[in-house]
């Protein structure tokens, strides 16, 4: 099966977000400091996956493509406690 990875850095929130193309993305960038972020994607005929990471906190605020269908696998968190929302619903990772 043909695949293609593809990887970015990033140096700013709003360039992280635009790296998500099949995405509607904003970021917010909410904690103090130099942003940096990582994208890696690898996609096989319509699927894709990828992995992202920053070094600060964000708000995320997007939805996937038209049709889409997606699936949220749980973040690593730094920090001790954090609340997310995803689909609607609230979630707290301790």
């Amino acid at each position: 099966m043909p695949y293609s990875v593809t990887r970015y850095e990033t140096h700013d929130a709003d360039e992280q977000a635009e790296k998500l193309e099949s995405w509607d993305q904003s970021y917010e960038q909410l904690s103090a400091g130099p942003f940096a972020g990582s994208l890696v994607e690898v996609t096989f005929d319509s699927v894709r996956l990828f992995r992202e990471k920053t070094t600060q906190s964000v708000h995320q605020h997007g939805s996937p493509g038209q049709g889409a269908p997606s699936f949220f696998c749980r973040a690593r968190v730094v920090r001790r406690s954090a609340l997310a929302r995803f689909g609607g619903r609230h979630r707290r990772y301790d």
